[in-house]
């Protein structure tokens, strides 16, 4: 009888000390682990933040066995922690949540470790899903692959972290921190493919420190890395078409690298990434960012302002008449009325600057004037100085209108329904926007469209004959064009077959010409292929 016992618990342990070792299958949840817990962390009452781990979270309480990084451990070990001693002991989830709360301790302010191990037959690169509540930090094969510090609720799969699991046995350690309420975590690993993984999720992050300073992170292990990429470019652009190229550097593999450290200002770039796997494919990636301190300019605030708006000496008289219409609206929307100077006044750092001119040129240096017909434009700021400028004709205007839609909500619904939204304070910290018409002359045939003001407020430049227009107007003929092609004058007494038969009589007289008539077509085709070589 003792001895029929003796085997019963010798099975018994030997279950217990296994129940933690698996071999790895795609998807399936890790249920067997040993768990350590309930450690007391802050039991102060002070309210803990939620941008790090409670206090004491960090303190590495397995260093008698190898530490978090390099643990040893079996079922039944016991640990020295805060003066207590804990053991280690085998739990078995019965579905995919390890709930602590249960197994552990319904103490707040507590952690608890799980330890577990993972067989494969060989190397094999897997994304290991993970969910917890709340902050947890994960090691795998002594390497720590994640860190989590927020309070959280559980959702398994939260996080997607792709990770090699060796040819082998591979050991993973999970520390969860236990803020109030439920505690618990999550684990698998599935199998991945990494061209797809990659374009998903993107494997790099940019974050500004204190000082404004754009810095370079990973989200995956160094190990991760080492075995995906043979290399990473990174490459930095100032403008939308990836042509300003202001920085290059490779990838250093480190934690924190700075972008374009000997930037001073504040702006808007595109960070390029460019990877060469291991299978030799190309992997490339973009990242907008901000790189300088962040800065606020109020415009105006509570009715006062002190900016004023610019205009060259020279400017056309479309820059001239869309400043006063930055004035109008800006005194509408914000109750101030900014004075409006040419560029021969002392330059200022709190400016609105239409168009090119001497305050644009001191700001951008030797700036290329675009053509006066040029229709594209740029608004930006620098520093607190805001700058538009475009064609002379209608670019400039344009660009005024733009940013008046975009910056301060106005809207010219029609002629007679303009809003104008009432603001208390407008401010800004950057300013980029770059536009360019995809057609070249733009109409609404309908009545209200035909007012010259509401045509320039939305960019209407196109006229069915000439009209006065702030900026002009791109004018070309109509429809019903034949008279203008073969004027009867000069064709119906000689040939009065080139137009209508009505009746058994020729007829110039609100009639049509006779296409059918060979010499006709001819002429047509010549005249409207000489109106289109001269304009």
């Amino acid at each position: 009888m003792k001895k029929s016992i003796l085997i019963l618990l010798t099975a018994f342990s030997f279950l217990s000390a296994q129940n933690y070792s698996t071999n790895f299958k795609s998807g399936e949840w890790l249920r067997g682990w040993l768990l350590l817990g309930p450690i007391e962390l802050n039991q102060s009452s002070a309210a803990v933040t939620d941008y790090s781990h409670i206090t004491g979270f960090d303190t590495d309480y397995l260093q008698a066995h190898g530490g978090e990084s390099g643990l040893k451990v079996k079922a039944g070990q016991a640990e020295k922690i805060n003066g207590k001693e804990l053991q280690w002991f085998a739990y078995t989830s019965d579905d995919s949540l390890v709930n602590l709360d249960e197994s552990v301790s319904k103490k707040d302010k507590v952690a608890a470790y799980g330890y577990c191990e993972i067989n494969t037959p060989k190397d094999t690169l897997v994304i290991l899903s993970f969910g917890s509540n709340d902050g947890a930090r994960v090691w795998l094969n002594g390497e720590q692959v994640w860190d989590y510090f927020e309070p959280r609720g559980l959702k398994p799969d939260a996080d997607r972290i792709p990770v090699m699991l060796r040819k082998g046995r591979n050991t993973l350690l999970v520390k969860v921190e236990e803020r109030g309420g439920s505690w618990g975590f999550a684990v698998r690993f599935k199998t991945v493919e990494l061209f797809p993984f990659l374009s998903r999720i993107q494997p790099f992050t940019v974050k500004n420190n204190n000082n404004g300073a754009a810095i370079l992170n990973s989200k995956f292990p160094p190990s991760v890395y080492n075995i995906i990429f043979r290399g990473v470019k990174l490459q930095l652009f100032a403008d939308e078409n990836r042509t300003q190229s202001l920085w290059q550097s490779a990838w250093n593999k480190k934690k924190g690298q700075l972008i374009y450290p000997s930037y001073k200002g504040f702006s808007k770039f595109i960070l390029q990434i460019k990877a060469e796997l291991f299978n030799g494919k190309i992997w490339n990636a973009e990242i907008p960012l901000f790189i300088g301190k962040w800065k606020d300019y109020s415009v105006f605030e509570k009715g006062k302002s002190d900016y004023k708006i610019i205009v060259g000496k020279k400017a056309s008289k479309s820059e001239q008449w869309a400043a006063q219409e930055m004035q109008r609206m800006l005194e509408k929307s914000g109750g101030v009325k900014l004075p409006i100077v040419n560029d021969n006044e002392n330059q200022t750092e709190k400016e609105i600057i239409i168009g090119i001119n001497k305050h644009t040129k001191h700001l951008l240096g030797n700036i290329k004037r675009p053509a006066d017909m040029d229709e594209s434009f740029v608004y930006k700021n620098s520093g607190a100085t805001i700058l538009i400028y475009g064609g002379a004709m209608r670019g400039t205007m344009y660009g005024v209108f733009t940013f008046l839609e975009n910056e301060l909500g106005c809207r010219w619904y029609t002629p007679s329904v303009t809003v104008i939204p009432k603001k208390e304070r407008y401010a800004f910290n950057y300013l980029y926007h770059h536009e360019a018409p995809a057609i070249r002359v733009r109409n609404d045939f309908y009545y209200e469209a035909f007012d010259p003001i509401w045509a320039a407020h939305n960019k209407i430049n196109g006229a069915m004959g000439y009209r006065e227009q702030p900026g002009d107007v791109e004018a070309y003929w109509s429809v019903h064009t034949f008279n203008r092609l073969m004027p009867p004058d000069e064709f119906f007494k000689t040939h009065p077959e080139y137009f209508s038969l009505i009746d058994g009589k020729r007829t110039a007289d609100h009639s049509q010409l006779c296409l059918t008539n060979p010499d006709v077509l001819k002429i047509i085709t010549q005249r409207i292929k000489k109106v289109m070589r001269d304009n």
